[in-house]
């Protein structure tokens, strides 16, 4: 069994989720390819936000649907229109 936590940054709205699954510990984020730009093409962003955590939630779940839900990820939003 895995882990899905979901945080939120404090500063520029952003949301991101910790994948934790057997041995391993992957982000993922969705974000412009021009920071802080409010439309713009955007991409799955990998990079540790432990550090910008403001709020979190953790759920437990199986690790193979963890896996699938990263796939799909980076499927349907590597180069996507960012826009808020």
């Amino acid at each position: 069994m895995g882990n899905l936590t979901i945080i939120s940054e404090t500063g520029f709205p952003h949301a991101a989720c910790l994948f934790e699954y057997a041995e391993v510990k992957t982000w993922c984020g969705f974000k412009p390819k021009i920071p802080k730009f409010p439309a713009f093409w955007g991409y799955v962003d990998r990079s540790n936000r432990a550090i910008y955590i403001k709020k979190s939630i953790r759920f437990e779940i199986p690790d193979r649907t963890l896996q699938e839900a990263i796939s799909i990820l980076e499927e349907k939003y590597t180069n996507r229109w960012f826009a808020i």
